[in-house]
């Protein structure tokens, strides 16, 4: 409460972290949205493109035993995964498995993760119309060096004589997730730095300001104690210098005025002086005359005694 300066840079600072939280929170939320929405476009093109060539393998697959299309199945996953680069993993699931003939085992390349596929994405995919999708939580293992987001994506395929599987790509969003955090970091340190420019900017201006005031403040205090030539000094054509002008105006007139009533105070004392010195004589000649007469009182008749 004492200090200008220190309210103008609090509530600058206060507004400044509060527009920037704002701001901040508002353009990362934007830009996850955004890059999530990208990647899962590119995702969901990309397995639907290997799911069509899955289809197409399978169709064309002279495979008619249970080994023959374990052996395909063991033959078309792992260069399902390869195609990516390593960057997802495959599932091949049967739909029904007592309704074949033959027995034929899943094909995963991470068993591990294999509990990722939830029940309702299984219902939704073993109905064998379009694809389904969902974000999961993979976690630390083989596949991703760390714990991080994922997008699984699930369609149906038809596997000869084996009736239908579900086909599942799970793809890791780690490489979009620091890209994320490298954006956040990044918006942080230019939210700090913003900051400080926008304290250090606050500063100077409130530094122009305060220091006239202060100035002002000193030149009042003296004239106050009766130092009457004090004056502000005028510094440029701004509000601040019209500040200083006014109030060298205003030290002036009061200046003038006081110079004024000490001339008329020494006028009054003059002639109270000079009254008192002309009536000294004459008064002090009528006390002698009235102590004389009061001191002959008693020989005078006494109608000029009473009196």
């Amino acid at each position: 409460r004492a200090s200008l300066r220190g309210r103008v840079l609090t509530t600058t600072l206060v507004v400044g972290l509060v527009a920037l939280a704002v701001l901040g929170s508002y353009l990362s939320n934007r830009i996850s949205q955004d890059l999530f929405d990208a990647r899962v476009s590119e995702i969901l093109a990309e397995s639907a493109r290997s799911t069509d060539q899955t289809q197409l393998s399978l169709k064309s697959s002279t495979a008619t035993t249970g080994l023959e299309i374990q052996q395909l199945f063991k033959d078309l996953v792992p260069s399902l995964q390869r195609a990516s680069g390593d960057n997802r993993a495959v599932f091949l699931i049967a739909t029904d498995r007592f309704g074949s003939m033959f027995q034929v085992n899943d094909m995963v390349t991470h068993p591990a993760l294999r509990e990722l596929i939830g029940d309702n994405l299984r219902d939704a995919v073993g109905q064998g119309e379009g694809q389904y999708w969902q974000s999961v939580e993979i976690p630390e293992g083989d596949f991703t060096a760390a714990q991080g987001p994922g997008v699984l994506v699930g369609s149906a395929v038809q596997v000869p004589v084996v009736g239908q599987y579900e086909l599942y790509f799970l793809y890791s969003l780690n490489s979009e997730q620091q890209t994320l955090n490298m954006l956040s970091r990044s918006l942080i340190i230019g939210a700090v730095v913003l900051v400080l420019l926008l304290v250090t900017m606050t500063f100077a201006v409130t530094r122009q300001v305060v220091r006239p005031v202060r100035a002002a403040a000193r030149v009042a205090e003296r004239l106050a104690d009766g130092q009457l030539t004090q004056r502000m000094q005028v510094r440029g054509h701004d509000e601040i210098a019209s500040l200083a002008v006014s109030f060298n105006e205003m030290a002036d007139s009061l200046q003038v005025q006081i110079h004024r009533l000490e001339r008329l105070s020494a006028v009054q004392r003059r002639f109270v002086s000079n009254v008192s010195h002309e009536l000294r004589t004459p008064l002090t000649t009528v006390r002698m005359a009235g102590e004389i007469i009061h001191l002959y009182r008693e020989d005078f008749p006494a109608e000029v005694r009473r009196s």
